[in-house]
Protein backbone atom coordinates (compact mmCIF):
# COMPACT_ATOMS: atom_id res chain seq x y z
CA UNK A 1 0.00 0.00 0.00
CA UNK A 2 1.37 3.40 -0.93
CA UNK A 3 0.74 6.82 0.61
CA UNK A 4 -1.42 7.61 -2.40
CA UNK A 5 -3.55 4.55 -1.65
CA UNK A 6 -3.83 5.64 1.99
CA UNK A 7 -5.08 9.07 0.95
CA UNK A 8 -8.57 7.75 0.19
CA UNK A 9 -8.96 6.92 3.89
CA UNK A 10 -8.81 10.61 4.81
CA UNK A 11 -11.65 12.81 5.99
CA UNK A 12 -12.71 16.18 4.71
CA UNK A 13 -12.17 17.95 8.02
CA UNK A 14 -12.12 17.71 11.79
CA UNK A 15 -14.29 19.17 14.51
CA UNK A 16 -13.18 22.38 16.14
CA UNK A 17 -13.50 20.82 19.62
CA UNK A 18 -11.02 18.05 18.83
CA UNK A 19 -8.74 20.56 17.11
CA UNK A 20 -8.49 22.43 20.40
CA UNK A 21 -6.53 19.50 21.87
CA UNK A 22 -4.89 18.11 18.75
CA UNK A 23 -3.81 19.75 15.54
CA UNK A 24 -6.06 19.03 12.59
CA UNK A 25 -3.13 17.25 10.92
CA UNK A 26 -2.88 14.80 13.83
CA UNK A 27 -6.63 14.21 13.76
CA UNK A 28 -6.45 13.58 10.02
CA UNK A 29 -3.67 11.03 10.54
CA UNK A 30 -5.68 9.25 13.24
CA UNK A 31 -8.71 9.07 10.96
CA UNK A 32 -6.58 7.70 8.10
CA UNK A 33 -5.00 5.14 10.42
CA UNK A 34 -8.31 3.95 11.86
CA UNK A 35 -10.01 3.74 8.47
CA UNK A 36 -7.09 1.87 6.91
CA UNK A 37 -7.10 -0.55 9.84
CA UNK A 38 -10.82 -1.14 9.41
CA UNK A 39 -10.26 -1.98 5.75
CA UNK A 40 -7.24 -4.24 6.20
CA UNK A 41 -7.61 -6.02 9.56
CA UNK A 42 -10.78 -8.01 8.82
CA UNK A 43 -8.78 -9.79 6.11
CA UNK A 44 -6.09 -10.95 8.56
CA UNK A 45 -6.14 -13.57 11.34
CA UNK A 46 -6.74 -11.40 14.44
CA UNK A 47 -3.97 -12.89 16.61
CA UNK A 48 -1.19 -13.08 14.04
CA UNK A 49 1.99 -11.14 13.54
CA UNK A 50 0.44 -9.86 10.30
CA UNK A 51 -1.91 -7.68 12.38
CA UNK A 52 1.01 -6.01 14.11
CA UNK A 53 2.90 -5.75 10.84
CA UNK A 54 -0.10 -3.98 9.28
CA UNK A 55 -0.37 -1.56 12.21
CA UNK A 56 3.31 -0.66 12.04
CA UNK A 57 3.38 -0.31 8.28
CA UNK A 58 0.24 1.84 8.12
CA UNK A 59 1.49 4.13 10.90
CA UNK A 60 4.90 4.59 9.27
CA UNK A 61 3.33 5.29 5.89
CA UNK A 62 0.92 7.87 7.28
CA UNK A 63 3.77 9.59 9.10
CA UNK A 64 5.77 9.63 5.86
CA UNK A 65 8.63 7.56 7.27
CA UNK A 66 8.03 4.71 4.82
CA UNK A 67 6.99 5.53 1.27
CA UNK A 68 7.62 2.20 -0.46
CA UNK A 69 8.43 -1.30 0.70
CA UNK A 70 12.14 -1.54 -0.16
CA UNK A 71 14.69 -3.65 1.69
CA UNK A 72 15.56 -0.85 4.14
CA UNK A 73 11.90 -0.18 4.92
CA UNK A 74 11.13 -3.88 5.35
CA UNK A 75 13.96 -4.14 7.86
CA UNK A 76 12.62 -1.15 9.86
CA UNK A 77 9.07 -2.53 9.92
CA UNK A 78 10.23 -6.05 10.83
CA UNK A 79 12.41 -4.72 13.67
CA UNK A 80 9.50 -2.76 15.17
CA UNK A 81 7.11 -5.70 14.72
CA UNK A 82 9.52 -8.11 16.41
CA UNK A 83 10.03 -5.72 19.34
CA UNK A 84 6.26 -5.56 19.86
CA UNK A 85 5.89 -9.34 19.61
CA UNK A 86 8.65 -9.93 22.20
CA UNK A 87 6.91 -7.77 24.80
CA UNK A 88 3.71 -9.54 26.00
CA UNK A 89 2.12 -6.30 27.20
CA UNK A 90 2.76 -4.44 23.94
CA UNK A 91 1.64 -7.47 21.92
CA UNK A 92 -1.64 -7.73 23.85
CA UNK A 93 -2.21 -3.98 23.52
CA UNK A 94 -1.68 -4.20 19.75
CA UNK A 95 -4.18 -7.03 19.41
CA UNK A 96 -6.72 -5.25 21.63
CA UNK A 97 -6.32 -2.07 19.61
CA UNK A 98 -6.84 -4.05 16.41
CA UNK A 99 -10.07 -5.56 17.74
CA UNK A 100 -11.35 -2.13 18.80
CA UNK A 101 -10.46 -0.64 15.42
CA UNK A 102 -12.44 -3.32 13.61
CA UNK A 103 -15.50 -2.78 15.84
CA UNK A 104 -15.38 1.04 15.85
CA UNK A 105 -17.76 2.95 13.62
CA UNK A 106 -16.17 4.17 10.41
CA UNK A 107 -14.88 7.72 10.83
CA UNK A 108 -15.92 10.14 8.14
CA UNK A 109 -15.95 13.93 8.20
CA UNK A 110 -15.60 14.73 11.87
CA UNK A 111 -14.39 13.42 15.20
CA UNK A 112 -16.49 13.99 18.30
CA UNK A 113 -14.63 14.96 21.45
Amino acid sequence: MTNQELSHFSSDGASEDASFFFGSDEIEKQIKFTNAMQEILPRLPIHSDKVILAQVLIALMIEGIVKEAGDKEKKIVTTIKNAILKDPIKRDQAFKFAQKAIQAPKKTDQISP
